[in-house]
């Protein structure tokens, strides 16, 4: 979903307790960032971008954590910059078969509720990409609102 607050939000506790965290919504994603008017999704430098960060910041080395296209992002990270990656931890970012073909089998598992987007329907397809017979959305309902809005 390219948003930290929803990735992380039932890890984050725990995580902070042994690491200091901080966790940034991809620039373009539907987070809280708002890319500038220079932004542009094809030519986003994702090196240079985390480079900003962490200068930014002060860090020198660092580990790096990704869930999905962020999982993609640390590994694309760590491969052009191993000197500034004490560990990187990729989360459902491999794709086993083509782009396309993983994207249009995600789109078919959201059918036929996804033709008819109200809450119970955006919530039950939620359900469907999730593990199941999770309760993470009937455990934490403000999940399931916040990815539905």
């Amino acid at each position: 979903m390219d948003n930290s607050a929803v990735m992380w939000l039932l890890n984050i506790e725990e995580l902070s307790r042994h690491f200091y965290c901080i966790a940034i919504d991809t620039l373009g994603g539907p987070g809280k960032s708002i890319p500038n008017a220079y932004f542009n999704k094809q030519k986003f430098e994702q090196v240079e971008w985390i480079n900003e960060i962490v200068k930014h910041l002060s860090i020198d080395v660092f580990n790096i954590a990704g869930v999905s296209n962020g999982a993609y992002i640390a590994f694309n990270y760590a491969t052009k910059q191993p000197d500034k990656v004490n560990r990187v931890i990729c989360l459902e970012g491999g794709m086993v078969t083509t782009p396309i073909k993983a994207m249009l089998q995600t789109l078919m598992m959201m059918f036929p509720e996804i033709l008819i987007p109200t809450d119970r329907n955006l919530l039950k397809v939620l359900k469907k990409l999730s593990a199941p017979d999770s309760p993470l959305f009937d455990d934490h309902p403000e999940v399931a609102a916040h990815l539905i809005l």
